[in-house]
């Protein structure tokens, strides 16, 4: 077995060391009595765990109580990543087979902090409320657009009444299907008469929808085959951010204006 393998072992193999080992970073320098209490551990336990935190050069014991080494710093941030990473990906796991992985021009480790909102039997729009959630809540948005919801027409419609600046990029598909649907295609009409949005079409279907909201977030709709809302991954990374919104900007540049009537009715 690897040693990095029976290194990761020895520190998931004990909740009392991965607490310690975070309550010495947090807290250091610190003496025994200060960690004892903030691990709620035995004395026993919490000297067993220090020895061994020890003795793989994680921490030290300086003049003033314990410290983390520069090694020590180093593996605890590769292991706050691997546990974002992880929770990342579990929680996608129901729905990883619709998540564009190919669309996304980073390391997908930069989503470890990513918030995601899964679909479920008791909330199956709960991916849709939150985009809505926080269309409500922006001054400005950037959208390529595949699929959309009347509550998120709705949702944005009350956010440009109060003020918000919207750019808008839609695939050829969506605007067929909106038009065939009186309800979005009204719905789009009245935010294209409030004159603060400006919307383009691309002649051609686009691989993902993601809206970018006040230039420091970006949420991306995952949408099963028949196009029903499955999760949103919402990332404040300014990576991904810039990746979004270099997205909308390629996409924008191909595009054709659209006019305040988009179905010509």
């Amino acid at each position: 077995m690897p040693n990095w393998v029976t290194e990761l072992g020895f520190l998931a193999r004990s909740e009392n060391r991965l607490r310690l080992f975070r309550a010495v970073a947090d807290k250091q320098p610190c003496g025994r009595r200060e960690l004892q209490s903030a691990v709620d551990a035995s004395r026993v336990t919490l000297s067993r765990a220090l020895r061994g935190l020890e003795s793989h050069g994680w921490i030290r014991r300086g003049v003033t109580g314990y410290e983390t080494t520069p090694l020590g710093d180093a593996d605890l941030d590769d292991l706050g990543r691997l546990k974002g990473t992880i929770r990342w990906s579990t929680e996608l796991r129901p729905v990883v087979e619709y998540v564009p992985f190919e669309c996304f021009d980073f390391e997908v480790d930069l989503l470890a902090d990513a918030e995601v909102v899964i679909s479920t039997p008791d909330n199956p729009l709960a991916p849709v409320a939150r985009a809505d959630e926080l269309m409500r809540e922006a001054g400005s948005v950037s959208v390529l657009a595949e699929t959309v919801t009347n509550s998120t027409l709705d949702s944005q419609r009350e956010a440009v009444e109060a003020g918000q600046e919207a750019e808008i990029v839609l695939s050829e598909h969506l605007l067929e299907m909106m038009a065939a649907d009186d309800r979005l295609a009204e719905g789009f009409r009245a935010l294209l008469r409030s004159g603060s949005v400006s919307a383009f079409r691309y002649d051609g279907d686009v691989p993902l929808t993601l809206v970018v909201y006040d230039g420091t977030t970006v949420g991306y709709g995952i949408v099963d085959d028949e196009g029903f809302p499955r999760a949103a991954i919402i990332s404040d990374d300014p990576i991904v951010v810039e990746h979004g919104e270099e997205l909308v900007r390629r996409y924008r540049t191909a595009s054709k204006p659209l006019s305040s009537d988009p179905f010509g009715n």
